[in-house]
């Protein structure tokens, strides 16, 4: 769908989106695009390895067009197929003119028809070669163990209580303990009872209220 309103992207202003699935969509930008996979649904439908190749932003995985979406279809063949559907219904609404001949038309319908057809496992071994190519096969592992420690961390700041106590820092430095008092906006208190905004993505340890 062509936009009015252009949102904001990794990669610029959106021109195009595509909703693939909820909380899914594929953007095509002036320059560049990608996929954008809300945390939530990441968490529900993608691998560690898929993890460890986005790129958080804002309330996403950012996935970009070239190096990183293949992760995306690899792991959600259904999310691939949606975005053949769409090709698919925009090639069948195609009437030739001066930039698209009737055989052009013709060569890209049966393109896509014959993408469609294909079964998830003959999908996948088509994204893999993609996957491998900005991903060497030799750091794989590494890369896993980078996504599984994204997604623990989203858990860890997805779901936060009145009541829990949290510290903020880095693996030098930590502050706290600061008690929840409000989640929207997400405040806490200090042990001297002063009140102050916390960054979700500055928070490194939680301890659930009683």
């Amino acid at each position: 769908m062509r936009l009015q309103h252009r949102p904001w992207t990794p990669w610029g202003a959106a021109q195009y989106r595509v909703q693939l699935a909820p909380g899914v969509a594929k953007v095509d930008c002036a320059g560049h695009g990608g996929v954008l996979v809300g945390l939530a649904v990441a968490d529900d439908n993608l691998s560690d390895l898929a993890w460890g190749i986005g790129h958080r932003w804002g309330h996403y995985l950012a996935f970009e067009e070239d190096a990183a979406f293949a992760i995306v279809f690899y792991d959600r063949p259904e999310w691939w197929r949606a975005e053949l559907e769409h090709r698919k219904r925009m090639w069948d609404d195609m009437v030739p003119g001066h930039v698209y001949t009737a055989e052009d038309i013709t060569r890209h319908r049966n393109s896509v028809r014959a993408e469609l057809a294909k079964s998830d496992d003959e999908l996948r071994a088509q994204f893999w070669p993609i996957v491998t190519r900005w991903n060497p096969e030799d750091k794989l592992d590494a890369i896993r163990a980078r996504g599984a420690e994204k997604r623990r961390t989203y858990r860890q700041q997805a779901k936060l209580f009145v009541g829990d106590r949290v510290w903020l820092g880095n693996r030098y430095r930590e502050q706290g303990p600061f008690t929840i008092v409000s989640v929207r906006p997400l405040t806490g208190r200090d042990e001297n009872g002063a009140r102050f905004r916390l960054p979700r993505r500055g928070i490194v340890r939680r301890e659930r209220g009683v």
